[in-house]
C-alpha cells in the first residue's frame, strides 16, 4: 500500500502543483484587475469626463463579478451611481419668443449644481466600498477632499463643458447666438464721389436700366430703318 500511494503521489504531486499554481495566479491577477481600476478611478476622480474614468466605470460589473459580500457592494454602489448618472435634468421650455425665462434658467442651474454634488456624493461612496474590498481602509472625506488637480485642467474642463452646454442650448432653441457688427465694408472711390455731388462740384452719375432702356433701343431701330 505504502508503494502504491508513493506512486499516486509522484504521479500527482506535480499535477496538484501546477493547478495550485494556477490558481494563484488567477487569485493575483483578479485582485491586480481590481487595484488598477480602483487606482484609474482614484487617480481621476476629480476629471470624471476623462476617458480613462469612463473606461474604468464600465469595466466594474466584469471586474467585481466576484460573489464575495464586499464586492458585491461595490457593485451596488455602481449601481446607484449609474442610475444618477443616466438620470439628467431636462433643459427647461422655451417661451413663445423662443427664449429661456430668467427664473427658468435660475432654477436649470440649481438643479444641475445639486446634481453635480448627488454625483460625487455617490462617486465617493463607491470608491470607499471598493478600497475596502482591496484591504485598504480610506476615509470617505479623504477620497472626497483629498484630489489634486492643477488649477488650468479644471479650467479646461469647466470652459469645455460652457462650450457644449452653450451650443447645445443654441441647438435647441434656449438660447440665440450674440452678434456685433463692428465695422461695414467701405468702398472709398464710391466716398469721394459722394462727398464732391454734397459739396456741389459734381453731379451724382447713375444709370437707368430696365424696359425704359429696352424700349429706346427699340425706337433707335425704329428711326433707322425709316431713314
Amino acid at each position: 500500500m505504502a508503494t502504491v500511494a508513493t506512486i499516486i503521489a509522484i504521479i500527482l504531486g506535480p499535477i496538484l502543483a501546477v493547478q495550485i499554481q494556477k490558481l494563484i495566479e488567477r487569485i493575483t491577477q483578479k485582485r491586480d484587475e481590481k487595484r488598477r481600476l480602483f487606482m484609474t478611478l482614484l487617480a481621476t476622480r476629480a476629471r470624471q469626463l476623462s476617458p480613462e474614468h469612463v473606461q474604468a466605470l464600465n469595466m466594474i460589473h466584469v471586474v467585481f463579478s466576484n460573489k464575495k459580500q464586499k464586492d458585491q457592494a461595490v457593485v451596488e454602489a455602481w449601481d446607484l451611481y449609474r442610475d444618477h448618472l443616466c438620470d439628467r435634468t431636462e433643459p427647461p421650455k422655451p417661451q413663445a419668443d423662443g427664449t429661456v425665462s430668467e427664473a427658468d434658467r435660475i432654477k436649470f442651474d440649481n438643479l444641475l449644481r445639486e446634481w453635480g454634488e448627488k454625483s460625487n456624493e455617490l462617486l465617493c461612496s463607491m470608491l470607499t466600498k471598493m478600497a475596502d474590498s482591496l484591504g485598504y481602509h480610506f476615509p470617505e472625506l479623504l477620497i472626497k477632499k483629498g484630489a489634486y488637480t492643477p488649477q488650468w485642467h479644471g479650467d479646461l474642463e469647466q470652459h469645455q463643458m460652457t462650450i457644449l452646454r452653450g451650443l447645445a442650448e443654441i441647438m435647441l432653441g434656449l438660447r440665440s447666438l450674440p452678434t456685433k457688427v463692428t465695422e461695414f465694408p467701405v468702398n472709398e472711390e464710391a466716398n469721394k464721389v459722394l462727398m464732391r455731388f454734397l459739396q456741389g462740384k459734381q453731379p451724382l452719375p447713375f444709370r437707368m436700366e430696365g424696359p425704359s432702356e429696352k424700349l429706346d433701343e427699340a425706337g433707335k431701330t425704329n428711326e433707322s430703318k425709316k431713314g
